[in-house]
């Protein structure tokens, strides 16, 4: 009798890693290759709406890029979009821009988190990390509005969600229009 118990006790040992793997391991899976190329504390007036809320936009031509650079730019003397706006390459390419929302203090901004991209079902989704100061660091006191730029390539995908660190869906947005 425990000679029987311990074969059975052996094949669940050795089988059941093997099965919770396999069912774990999400199908239709592909890697999304995704690059941070801008990163800014003082986002606000790159979009108008939702100031406190996190926005995600798709940006698939450089006029909508410099759109978003021109309402950021509007009141400063001679400001100009990064030098790297005239030479994005849009034929294969899109730019996924998101925005924290407001915050009160500094040391809020957003990472992208390395292999955190893929494509399933449609629907790319890229991972973030939204980072917040610690209770006690010290901080500046002035409001801003982190944001990220992220180049993807133009896959096959309609929807894109953002996540935290933690799985948690944060916001998304449609490839030809924000949410």
């Amino acid at each position: 009798m425990k000679r029987i118990g311990l074969v059975c006790l052996l094949i669940l040992w050795v089988g059941l890693p093997a099965g919770c793997t396999h069912a774990d391991a999400p199908e239709n899976r592909r890697p999304l290759a995704v690059q941070m190329i801008y990163k800014s504390t003082a986002c606000g007036k790159m979009v108008d709406t939702l100031k406190d809320k996190p926005q995600a936009r798709w940006i698939a031509d450089r006029t909508d890029l410099e759109v978003l650079f021109n309402r950021r730019d509007r009141r400063r003397i001679g400001a100009r979009p990064p030098k790297w706006v005239e030479s994005f390459n849009f034929a294969d390419s899109g730019i996924l821009f998101v925005r924290m929302g407001q915050k009160p203090t500094g040391g809020y901004h957003l990472e992208y988190i390395p292999g955190s991209a893929y494509i399933s079902n449609q629907t790319a989704e890229v991972g973030l990390q939204w980072v917040a100061p610690a209770p006690d660091q010290m901080v500046t006191q002035v409001i801003t509005q982190p944001c990220i730029m992220l180049k993807m390539p133009k896959a096959d995908f309609s929807r894109i969600h953002i996540r935290d660190g933690h799985g948690e869906l944060k916001t998304a947005v449609n490839r030809d229009r924000s949410d």
